[in-house]
């Protein structure tokens, strides 16, 4: 039986149970096998390994990387807080210009359609800073750090895209009511 029967890629050959030998291309292009004691021995020849002290370039960070390593840290923490704080200043100009909209536009010259339009732009941007600001309840163990980060990754993520559409339909109502203060006509 020879050393192809058996199967397998050409370079790895088992000839016996228990026994692998290696197929390798000398320069001169002869293949030789190995036994798995001679591949050992070569490569412990090439990695000779030192049991002295390790010799490398490592030094002690600067006081600036420090301030910055650490401001990274507390930046990463704060963020969830930040979104929050934004989401809840969105809530309070949601809440103004839902209610100076109602009670100023209701006398003026700006068509029906139109003051509802701009109405509920503010509207739906208060209600999504309020469904944002509503803090996400999740099961986690706290003493697995890969589920604490996984967690707050989606909370964050979670409230972005909250701030980022009641800002969008905040921005949408200012752009509207500037539209209406100054007559301009959209053609739709």
């Amino acid at each position: 039986m020879n050393a192809r029967s058996v199967g397998g890629p050409p370079h790895l050959r088992r000839m016996a149970p228990g026994c692998f030998c290696l197929t390798m291309t000398r320069r001169d292009r002869r293949p030789t096998l190995l036994t798995a004691r001679i591949v050992k021995q070569q490569i412990r020849s090439q990695f000779k390994m030192s049991d002295g002290p390790m010799k490398g370039s490592a030094r002690q960070p600067t006081e600036d990387e420090v301030f910055y390593r650490q401001w990274g840290y507390e930046t990463v923490k704060a963020n969830i807080s930040t979104a929050n704080d934004v989401l809840r200043l969105l809530i309070t100009m949601n809440v103004a210009l839902l209610g100076g909209g109602a009670a100023f536009l209701h006398e003026s010259t700006i068509t029906d359609g139109f003051r509802i339009v701009l109405l509920v732009a503010f509207f739906i941007a208060l209600a999504t800073a309020l469904i944002g600001v509503y803090p996400k309840e999740t099961k986690i163990d706290a003493r697995i750090p890969a589920d604490v980060k996984q967690h707050k990754e989606s909370v964050l993520q979670r409230k972005r895209l909250f701030l980022k559409l009641a800002a969008g339909f905040t921005l949408a109502g200012l752009l509207l009511s500037i539209f209406a203060v100054t007559g301009l006509n959209i053609c739709l």
